[in-house]
């Protein structure tokens, strides 16, 4: 039997290491349109360094409760068209299916919250946004160059109607990828995130190639999908500076209305509701009927149940984005009295990792991030839950661990702290740009050369209420480095990363990893 939470179990605080999980799995942040499945699970948080808290009301479903932030962001929302496209929607969005590890403890009532690093910069939306216009003819829907530099056209039928050698296609490879992005207003949080997917080469060679094209779901309109191919083949294309980026952000705006307008937003949060939507137009499942009730024996050993779970994940979740940035972690509760361990495993996309008290602009070493997040932590007083075995709330021990890597593997370093006393992390992280050794975090004590190299970093600098993203990308073929900032592209050296701003972090794994 698993250990369960009682109804007034309140988050641990002591430290905060936690991942993004696809919505359906009880994702800390609110995914782009709520579930409304009576499955979902909302919890009360503590976040980052205490400083961010929400209440929460108990739902019609036993043991879930639905949170109400105490910066709501659905109140940010354009009222108008976008409530319609929202309501359409929420028809359509996938049902959740938080009870995959049912006969397990769920591991989001005890790891604890992940906050949006900066969010109160995305509240800033106010109602006097400008509302969404209609475009009148292909000239003015957007990715095309500045008004000052070259223009160029790259629609698909261009693209299909190119015949290029080898030898030119590997030029080509050379020398594109290395364009700038106009900013139209606050908008360096979305060409941060894009030029690091842009450098990420499987999401290059699956767009470049076309691979999208026979997974897009029939039953969506895959807008988000084909705009996000269009952009990333024109910064591909070559021979032009920068190109515009309005036809996407009005495309984000739809799918994630939080987005509109011109405030200034986070970049791991954008992220996160990218991947996303993608997913949500690529998923090769197109039945949508859940099997909920359906449980995993508890008796199976530790290895088979996360086997298990993966395949029912996959079920329900599988698309290029699952293959890419999908891993599983495993967080184990032990009853310090009677010594029943329970174990369960959840789906992430990217870690958040919490980063250690020192002082604030002190140096850390990536490793002792994850030291952090897969320390084992003692829940006791009011944080205790009940045992099943002990039928009473008792004194536990929990530990994080990585189940299953994902091939490209997102960090998020968790810099800012709101609340009442709100501030950035600026201590300098030194992390590895080749052979990111995270084997002491496996689970599986036997995985041997889990390495993985540095190809993009997203920083962000200034304070946890304003400030300005750029990005260090790793060219895909040449494996030279550039800096993004908006329109501005130039080479750097990786010794030169600003280790101080650096915020989120892509690696891949090297050829070495054997998973």
């Amino acid at each position: 039997m698993p250990v369960s939470v009682s109804s007034y179990h309140t988050e641990s605080s002591s430290r905060v290491g936690s991942s993004y999980s696809p919505s359906i799995y009880r994702s800390s942040l609110p995914p782009p349109f709520r579930s409304t499945s009576s499955f979902t699970s909302y919890r009360s948080t503590s976040g980052l360094d205490d400083g961010y808290s929400s209440s929460r009301n108990k739902s019609d479903t036993s043991d879930s409760y639905s949170s109400s932030s105490k910066r709501d962001y659905s109140k940010s929302r354009s009222s108008s068209s976008v409530d319609s496209v929202l309501k359409s929607n929420l028809s359509s969005r996938r049902t959740s299916t938080s009870s995959y590890t049912s006969s397990t403890f769920d591991i989001s009532q005890y790891s604890p919250q992940n906050y949006v690093a900066g969010s109160s910069r995305s509240s800033a939306i106010t109602s006097n946004r400008p509302s969404r216009s209609t475009y009148s003819s292909l000239r003015d829907s957007g990715y095309v160059p500045s008004p000052s530099l070259r223009a160029s056209r790259y629609s698909e039928q261009d693209t299909e109607r190119e015949s290029l050698t080898q030898s030119k296609t590997k030029t080509s490879q050379d020398q594109g990828g290395l364009t700038g992005l106009s900013n139209i207003g606050n908008t360096c949080f979305l060409n941060a995130i894009v030029q690091c997917l842009s450098n990420t080469k499987v999401i290059l060679e699956y767009v470049t190639n076309k691979g999208y094209v026979s997974e897009i779901r029939t039953s969506a309109k895959a807008s988000l999908m084909k705009c996000f191919a269009d952009l990333i083949r024109g910064l591909w294309q070559g021979g032009i500076s920068s190109i515009t980026i309005h036809t996407f952000k009005k495309e984000v705006d739809v799918y994630a209305p939080r987005f509109l307008g011109y405030a200034q937003q986070d970049a791991q949060e954008f992220l996160r509701y990218l991947l996303e939507g993608l997913h949500d137009e690529l998923n090769r499942v197109t039945s949508q009927s859940r099997n909920l009730t359906e449980e995993i024996d508890d008796d199976l050993s530790d290895s088979v149940k996360a086997v298990e779970t993966w395949k029912r994940y996959l079920r329900f979740d599988n698309s290029k984005i699952v293959d890419t940035f999908g891993g599983l972690l495993k967080s184990t509760l032990e009853c310090t009295h009677c010594g029943h361990c329970s174990t369960t495993f959840e789906p992430f996309w990217d870690l958040s990792l919490p980063i250690p008290h020192t002082s604030r602009t002190g140096k850390l070493l990536l490793s002792q991030c994850f030291d952090l997040f897969t320390k084992e932590e003692v829940l006791d007083g009011d944080e205790m839950p009940t045992c099943s075995k002990c039928n009473t709330r008792r004194k536990c021990k929990k530990r994080i661990l990585i189940q299953k890597f994902p091939e490209v593997l997102v960090i998020h370093l968790k810099r800012f702290s709101l609340g009442g006393r709100s501030y950035k992390v600026e201590s300098i992280i030194d992390f590895p740009v080749s052979n990111l050794d995270v084997a002491a975090y496996s689970a599986d004590r036997q995985l041997q050369n889990l390495g993985y190299d540095l190809y993009a970093v997203v920083n962000h600098n200034g304070t946890c209420y304003t400030g300005h993203y750029t990005a260090y990308c790793k060219h895909p073929y040449s494996g030279e480095w550039h800096s993004f900032n908006d329109l501005s592209v130039r080479p750097i050296s990786p010794e030169t990363h600003n280790k101080q701003d650096a915020y989120v972090l892509f690696y891949e794994q090297n050829q070495s990893t054997n998973l």
